[in-house]
């Protein structure tokens, strides 16, 4: 699959008013969610360096499962086999953190108490630039898989706790398009004065993605680039709306063992 999306920035003040007109542009509700990501990457115990493994080491044993997700797993480990990647997972704690906004601290707490069943998500690189698609679009090859075991098979192939981060949604959908305002926040170092985490935000505006996801084909990608370029002629006419074009390291995953300060969350 890949992902191919638009970029734009909302101000925190006009966040209220963008929401309004994604809802009557998408013609629908918004589903509000918050999102527990873990960010996981592989580290030799004695040194600290990028582990030198490559693919899923357990990968033979995911095959004679013959599961519902076996396939996605052969194409990550096929990725992997390639190129050390930092890999997502992520909880849906909307329920944990439902009085957050009525000013309990105790919610914030709950993010690290993550669900039984997460999602694994792997972004590629995204391509370069081309002339075969738009300069505003961003586009990546990506891989979703929600397994009720997916813990433990990432701790067997020696993925560990790199780091964690909240992210605060508002999403629509409209015709296979997926309209999303984010904001990004990571625990603060400094606990609260009754001893619970603390929130603050990474990036001072909120992102809004416009993406679709579709097959790796050249046909259903030029049509999705097609959907994209009318959807941002119509919205670019928004002011609070600000449409950005981001270098694609930003959204590098690749893990590489140096710091990387990214403008955009990855």
């Amino acid at each position: 699959m890949h992902e191919i999306f638009l970029t734009a920035t909302v101000q925190p003040e006009n966040v209220e008013t963008v929401r309004a007109i994604l809802q009557g542009y998408c013609e629908g509700g918004e589903r509000q969610r918050v999102t527990l990501v873990r960010h996981l990457h592989r580290r030799d115990e004695s040194s600290g360096m990028i582990a030198n493994i490559k693919g899923l080491p357990t990968i033979k044993e995911l095959q004679k499962e013959k599961g519902p997700n076996t396939a996605l797993w052969q194409e990550l480990h096929q990725s992997l086999a390639k190129q050390s990647y930092i890999l997502q997972t992520r909880y849906d704690v909307t329920e944990e953190f439902s009085n957050a906004q009525a000013g309990d601290p105790r919610a914030v707490g709950a993010a690290g108490k993550k669900p039984v069943v997460g999602t694994l998500r792997w972004n590629d690189q995204c391509d370069p630039p081309s002339n075969r698609y738009p300069p505003f679009v961003t586009q990546r090859r990506c891989l979703e898989i929600r397994d009720k075991n997916l813990e433990l098979i990432l701790a067997a192939n020696k993925f560990t706790l790199k780091s964690e981060s909240v992210e605060e949604s508002c999403t629509w959908w409209c015709d296979g398009e997926e309209y999303s305002l984010v904001r990004y926040l990571t625990f603060s170092p400094e606990l609260s004065a009754t001893g619970e985490p603390q929130l603050q935000q990474t990036v001072p505006v909120w992102l809004l993605f416009i993406r679709m996801q579709v097959e790796s084909n050249l046909e259903r990608m030029q049509q999705a680039y097609a959907t994209l370029s009318r959807i941002r002629e119509k919205l670019f006419r928004v002011p609070q709306i600000q449409f950005k074009v981001f270098d694609r390291r930003a959204h590098d995953t690749r893990d590489i063992g140096a710091y990387r300060s990214s403008v955009v969350p990855a």
